[in-house]
């Protein structure tokens, strides 16, 4: 079985699994797969993480840091703003899970999105 955490609980990770029981989210497909198992959450809103640890009945936590000290993962879905992107993929690189998949656009320009590049040398 495939352990998973999520990196930010919005719309796509989570967010609309509250209003449509249909499977939108990462967090529903990846619970409703007997492949994988929902292992954490993380998102810096205290309010998010209880409701996400309610319907998916998995610990939740602010940090990345927070979450690896109970365990790791083997894939880490990335689904953090923009701003905090680059910074979560970098921590989770360090990390050598497996597999990564990060959602919303990778990079603000083609300079960030290059930028990736020297990070392969991190593994």
């Amino acid at each position: 079985m495939i352990q998973v955490g999520i990196i930010g609980l919005g719309k796509i990770a989570f967010s609309y699994s509250t209003i449509s029981e249909q499977l939108v989210t990462h967090a529903q497909v990846i619970s409703a797969d007997s492949d994988f198992q929902l292992t954490f959450g993380i998102d810096p809103n205290e309010a998010t993480r209880r409701l996400f640890s309610e319907k998916f009945d998995v610990p939740t936590f602010a940090t990345l840091e927070e979450a690896e000290s109970k365990g790791s993962s083997d894939l880490y879905v990335i689904s953090s703003p923009p701003i905090t992107l680059s910074r979560n993929l970098e921590a989770v690189i360090h990390r050598k899970p497996s597999a990564i998949l990060v959602e919303k656009p990778i990079a603000a320009n083609l300079d960030e999105a290059q930028g990736y590049r020297n990070l392969e040398n991190l593994t």
